[in-house]
């Protein structure tokens, strides 16, 4: 589909309080969206704009080709990890209720996986657990349209030993956040699903998001693609029900920009909780991981190095689906990028910092 069809949205109020979005600019990012779209063959492409409680949300292309659905603002995409960042939330909510700190180890619900006693929370939270990845065990990596059970992702995984030494170095591993996920259930005594709904999703008024399953009809749900040869066809079916609370989210581009709310100090977060959440991974001898500035990763973030400085956000990515987000604390400023598309990563995440930049200088 060609063009871009734009929506104005009134999120807690007017307009016309506080933004700074005049036509022109209005004008820039929509041939940025497209460009970007048309560039990499997306065939969906969802953007949102928050400048303080004001949300703009500009959409291109189709949310499924064989039904010329098109993308309008309450499509779903699959967003992968950013899942990662609302379980993090939930875990630091529940340091500050006093059910857990971030420097206690693990092994209290997980006593028989490798060196549990080693492992700290906050080692799950920053990937310097030392984990092995679960994307790297062939077991799991040639079976991923089986929906494995967290206990089972768990029992795998624990038949390798840690990479290196918890706290001294830093490597992703999806397998910390599905054992936050069981934190949280253990710890509220709650499915996973419906805490998050109930102290996350909810307040932030994250209507269109929720822990998804391929197996469950949701309306307005976009279908994921993959170039081959040039040619767009389906993605490869995997499982949206392994992931769990490491990547199972569904949501829209528009719930993104609401999710940065979350760095808002007292509404859902202590300002100490956000400051942790949104620094630097810093290493059990007290050196800052990495020692370069490239991207370093805060709890429940990937934190890119742009604009000189390393900025909150988080990047997704599953079978036919990647999206991201970015926050600039200093504007309260917010883009969140969702596409239908394999390998469309570094398109989007690159569009994301344009229309930020755009924003920022404006």
């Amino acid at each position: 589909m060609k063009g871009i069809s734009l929506l104005l949205l009134l999120f807690l109020g007017s307009f016309l309080l506080g933004t700074t979005i005049d036509d022109a600019l209005l004008e820039s990012i929509e041939a940025l969206v497209a460009e970007t779209a048309e560039s990499k063959s997306i065939p969906g492409l969802s953007l949102s704009v928050r400048v303080g409680d004001v949300i703009t949300v500009f959409d291109y292309g189709y949310a499924n080709l064989e039904h010329q659905i098109p993308v309008t603002k309450d499509s779903i995409f699959e967003i992968g990890s950013i899942s990662k960042t609302i379980t993090a939330v939930g875990i630091l909510q529940l340091r500050e209720r006093g059910l857990i700190d971030l420097d206690d180890t693990i092994e209290p619900f997980f006593p028989d996986f490798p060196r549990a006693g080693e492992i700290t929370v906050r080692d799950l939270l920053q990937h310097s657990s030392g984990i092995h990845e679960l994307t790297d065990i062939e077991e799991f990596s040639n079976n991923m349209r089986r929906d494995w059970s967290p206990q089972e992702l768990i029992e795998i995984t624990s038949e390798f030993e840690l990479d290196f030494a918890p706290g001294t170095s830093a490597q992703y591993s999806n397998i910390n956040f599905i054992l936050l996920g069981l934190i949280i259930e253990e710890l509220t005594g709650i499915p996973y699903d419906e805490y998050i709904a109930d102290n996350i999703l909810g307040p932030l008024v994250m209507g269109n998001s929720m822990l998804g399953s391929r197996k469950t009809l949701v309306y307005g749900r976009a279908s994921g693609y993959r170039l081959s040869e040039g040619v767009l066809e389906n993605a490869e079916y995997e499982s949206l029900v392994s992931p769990f609370a490491s990547g199972a989210m569904i949501s829209t581009s528009e719930d993104l920009v609401k999710l940065t709310r979350v760095f808002t100090p007292d509404l859902l977060l202590s300002k100490q909780s956000i400051d942790e959440m949104i620094s630097q991974t810093v290493l059990r001898n007290g050196e800052l991981w990495p020692n370069d500035k490239s991207m370093t990763y805060g709890l429940g973030l990937d934190m890119l190095y742009f604009f000189d400085r390393f900025v909150p956000g988080k990047t997704g990515g599953i079978s036919g689906f990647n999206s991201y987000f970015l926050y600039l604390p200093d504007r309260d400023l917010a883009v969140a990028v969702t596409a239908n598309l394999d390998d469309s990563l570094r398109e989007i995440v690159l569009l994301a910092m344009e229309v930020a930049d755009l924003l920022r200088s404006n």
